[in-house]
């Protein structure tokens, strides 16, 4: 994958992950009983967001037209996993806040309390492995 491509997957990811990031604010107030699972998974986003705009502005200051094949390889597999993971959260956020119109913010508590810890949970953890695969890749990509 060409330095351009990967800006460009950085770049769309970014937009993704802010969005995501935003969604899950708006989840945190809508929620009486905000969890410490929903506060870890936005720290998780916005670390993300982080790591991306670091690696675009590494690759920017980078002057390689390209890098090794088994460097490089790696990074559009990441992509495709983060913007999967991206979607995923969307959905959980929307299990949450597109309640049917006779739903109180009491079942929606009770709702969270059931099903919407241990998935924001497991989330939580798929982010972060991501975020250290894209790490670790773009310490090989840059090595």
């Amino acid at each position: 994958m060409d330095p351009l491509s990967i800006i460009a997957s950085s770049i769309t990811l970014i937009g993704a992950a802010t969005e995501t990031t935003k969604r899950v604010s708006r989840l945190i107030n809508s929620i009486s009983s905000t969890s410490e699972e929903l506060q870890v998974l936005l720290n998780e986003l916005q670390d993300l967001q982080i790591v991306l705009t670091s690696a675009e502005l590494m690759i920017k200051a980078d002057d390689r037209s390209s890098w090794p094949l088994a460097q490089a390889s790696v990074f559009p597999i990441l992509v495709r996993r983060t913007q999967d993971k991206l979607l995923s959260i969307e959905s959980f956020i929307r299990e949450f806040t597109e309640c049917s119109p006779g739903a109180t913010a009491q079942l929606k508590n009770l709702e969270w309390a059931l099903r919407g810890r241990e998935k924001a949970r497991r989330l939580r953890d798929e982010l972060l492995s991501l975020k250290w695969n894209f790490r670790t890749s773009i310490s090989a990509i840059s090595a």
